[in-house]
């Protein structure tokens, strides 16, 4: 998972540190469909596998409009 979001990210031309990109291969391991898949207690993805799995990995359009306009609750939130 590691490789395909090292992938990505030279391809958006995006610098990532080694600890940020093995902690996006751990949301992605998590989130990944054959996981949701098994949860539900089967061996095929379906659509709604695939859906529920988007809506754990959802981001705005635009995310630097949402970034921006959350920037300060997410920069001051203690929990993360």
């Amino acid at each position: 998972m590691i490789q395909i979001l090292a992938i990505r990210v030279q391809v958006e031309g995006l610098v990532v540190d080694e600890d940020s990109l093995t902690c996006l291969g751990e949301i992605a391991r998590d989130t990944s469909l054959s996981v949701v898949a098994k949860i539900n207690g089967r061996a095929n993805i379906c659509k709604e596998d695939v859906e529920e799995v988007k809506a754990y990995i959802w981001m705005p359009s635009h995310p630097q409009d949402y970034f921006k306009s959350n920037r300060k609750s997410i920069s001051h939130d203690s929990s993360t």
